[in-house]
C-alpha cells in the first residue's frame, strides 16, 4: 500500500469513539487513517508521515504513553494528543437541589 499523506491518526479501542473522532476530522476536510490497537497504530506510523496522532490513554495492550514513547523513535516530529474517555454503564437519577 502506498504511503497516505495523512494528517492524523486516531488510535482508541473503542471503535464508536474512533470513528467519532473521525468523523470529526473528517468533518474538517482532514484526511485520517485509524488503528484499533497499538500495535496496529505502530504499522501505520511506519507506513504513513503522521503529523498528530490522537490517542487513548487506557488501552489493553499498551497505554498511551508507551505507544507515545514508540512513536517518537519513528517520527519523532508527530504531534500527540492523548484522550480518555468513560461510558457510564448505568446513571442514577439525580433530583436537582432546591436552595
Amino acid at each position: 500500500m502506498p504511503a497516505i499523506a495523512a494528517s492524523a491518526l486516531v488510535v482508541d479501542d473503542e471503535p464508536g469513539v474512533r470513528s467519532l473522532v473521525q468523523d470529526i476530522l473528517l468533518g474538517e476536510g482532514r484526511p485520517v487513517l485509524d488503528a484499533g490497537d497499538p500495535g496496529e497504530a505502530l504499522g501505520v506510523v511506519e507506513a504513513h508521515p503522521i503529523r498528530v496522532r490522537l490517542t487513548g490513554l487506557l488501552m489493553p495492550a499498551m497505554e498511551g504513553c508507551e505507544l507515545a514513547k514508540r512513536v517518537e523513535t519513528v517520527r519523532s516530529r508527530t504531534k500527540v494528543l492523548s484522550m480518555s474517555a468513560c461510558v457510564p454503564t448505568s446513571s442514577p437519577s439525580r433530583s436537582p437541589s432546591t436552595p
